[in-house]
């Protein structure tokens, strides 16, 4: 097994950042005069994800979140594959976009696969299984940022219509190392809408 150091949270980051930021800052000034230095700093502002992610406006880790995926209307992309093998319904690699809103708005893109028993009756059970991707156009109100959050699926289909399906996403793009760790319902149940409450942490934690 493999150790390594604990990961630094967010806020922490944004701070060490900063520090780090001062240091190289005055140096450089020292180094190419106060207005020239400057001049470059305007020609080149701070692009990185932590800078980024540190203005007000943006929630500090383990601030909660609220969304809602509106796979009511969903958008197909691939329908993917159905067959049915010893009554049994099997589809794999169903791919649609689902409307998000809520602290985080954009779109929902789901990777479906289905292994269905007695499909298109009351009785209809099994499991429901694939990935979902929040590509991400506003993050609590700001525009600014890119990238999404992603996480896998896996649950029975009771579970995801009836029930509160665990959901864990990790960040990429300027939300690499933020984490949702969310609880999922159908609201109305068996309507396709589904809420998702949780909480956002600064990394991966059991």
């Amino acid at each position: 097994m493999l150790l390594r150091a604990p990961a630094l949270s967010p806020l922490l980051e944004v701070f060490y950042a900063r520090r780090q930021h001062l240091f190289q800052d005055r140096r450089r000034r020292a180094r190419f005069g106060s207005h020239m230095w400057d001049g470059m700093r305007r020609a080149d502002p701070l692009s990185t994800p932590a800078a980024r992610l540190s203005g007000e406006s943006a929630p500090a880790a383990e601030a909660s979140y609220s969304v809602i995926g509106d796979c009511a209307r969903a958008t197909v992309i691939d329908p993917g594959n159905v067959k049915n093998v010893a009554g049994m319904l099997i589809q794999r690699g169903t791919i649609f976009d689902c409307p998000l809103t809520g602290d985080i708005e954009g779109v929902a893109r789901v990777v479906l696969n289905l292994t269905l028993r007695n499909a298109g009756t009351p009785q209809v059970e099994g499991r429901v299984f694939g990935q979902t991707t929040f590509l991400v156009t506003k993050f609590f109100g700001r525009t600014d940022l890119s990238g999404t959050f992603e996480g896998p699926f896996n649950g029975s289909l009771e579970e995801v219509r009836f029930g509160a399906a665990t959901t864990h996403r990790r960040g990429t793009g300027d939300f690499q190392g933020l984490v949702l760790h969310g609880v999922a319902v159908q609201n109305p149940p068996g309507s396709g809408t589904e809420v998702e409450n949780g909480r956002i942490v600064g990394r991966d934690e059991p």
